[in-house]
């Protein structure tokens, strides 16, 4: 019923804690795939003892590294059950994580995803806070879902919740873009509701690299020069924001209605989320530089005193509240 996603690489530290959690699950269908991304330490080994005693367990390695999202889509690629979840080698869940967020799903039959709330823990293996950005968008239509998710995300730990299958197979989850994991939330929103599971059981670790740019580059495209991923953050910046607004354009009819979500979703990406530009060391004024950008920050003002205008007449025209 439940396939299990485990894409790792020099996880030989944490991964025998991990599987061990999700094997005192409640809810005991499910397969553990664990996939290794060519480590360099002992993770496939640890991982293949545990499957020598269970027989849910499968370990595949990788030949060379594929980059992290690659990994990920393989994994993706071999689940043949209902239900998915990601779990990365050195997170811990609660025995009744997977339990009540397949009771989540199968009582919201619009649901593409149900997770719980999480907190951080670190190496000392202590319980340090609770991770922001916890929202449900059931009984919303699809881009109010879509708003929600965007503006909503933190840390996008709901990547870590359990999907309807189909949903996750009909997206590329291999392509090399920053927040790749955000962007797919967003396409999954587009899809179906999201529902929160009220309660703590999901455990994410906070390693020694946490928020460390170069660390989390260096997993996603692990064969480019870090001068060339510092080189290329505008290219990379574009991308991210152009795959944002490709999935609205897949997803909805031309319209009136979808450009003013692509507009949406761009003032999004420009305000929330240039911190894809700060990971290479520059900032939104690299954007300005450019042409075309330049002449849509210069000409953002007076429009915006046109609408404001434009809204006072119209609004000082309408007959007054009783």
């Amino acid at each position: 019923m439940l396939t299990i996603g485990m894409p790792v690489y020099n996880e030989g530290k944490f991964i025998a804690n991990a599987i061990s959690a999700l094997q005192q699950q409640t809810f005991t269908d499910f397969r553990l795939i664990v996939a290794d991304n060519a480590s360099s330490d002992d993770t496939a080994a640890i991982a293949e003892r545990f499957a020598a005693d269970d027989p849910r367990i499968e370990v595949l390695r990788q030949p060379r590294n594929i980059g992290a999202f690659g990994n990920f889509q393989f994994v993706v690629d071999r689940v043949e059950t209902p239900y998915f979840m990601f779990a990365a080698g050195h997170d811990l869940w609660d025995p009744e994580f997977a339990a009540k967020c397949l009771a989540a799903l199968e009582a919201n039959p619009g649901a593409t995803l149900a997770y719980p709330g999480a907190l951080w823990f670190n190496n000392q293996m202590q319980l340090t806070r609770r991770i922001p950005g916890i929202f449900d968008t059931r009984g919303m239509a699809a881009l109010s879902r879509l708003q929600v998710t965007m503006w909503g995300l933190v840390f996008a730990y709901q990547f870590y919740g359990i999907y309807r299958t189909q949903i996750l197979k009909s997206l590329d989850l291999s392509k090399v873009t920053i927040g790749r994991d955000h962007i797919i939330l967003c396409e999954a929103a587009l899809r179906g509701e999201f529902v929160y599971v009220p309660e703590d059981l999901l455990f994410l670790r906070q390693g020694d690299d946490f928020n460390d740019a170069d660390a989390y580059l260096s997993k996603i495209s692990p064969h480019e020069d870090l001068g060339e991923k510092r080189d290329l953050a505008i290219a990379k910046y574009c991308k991210q924001i152009l795959e944002y607004i490709q999935a609205i354009e897949l997803f909805f009819e031309p319209s009136i209605e979808r450009d003013l979500a692509v507009s949406s979703v761009l003032h999004c990406c420009l305000l929330r989320y240039s911190n894809t530009l700060g990971m290479h060391g520059e900032t939104l004024d690299a954007m300005r530089a450019l042409p075309a950008f330049e002449r849509y920050f210069e000409t953002l003002p007076a429009l915006n005193l046109t609408l404001h205008a434009t809204l006072q007449t119209h609004a000082a025209g309408e007959p007054a509240a009783s």
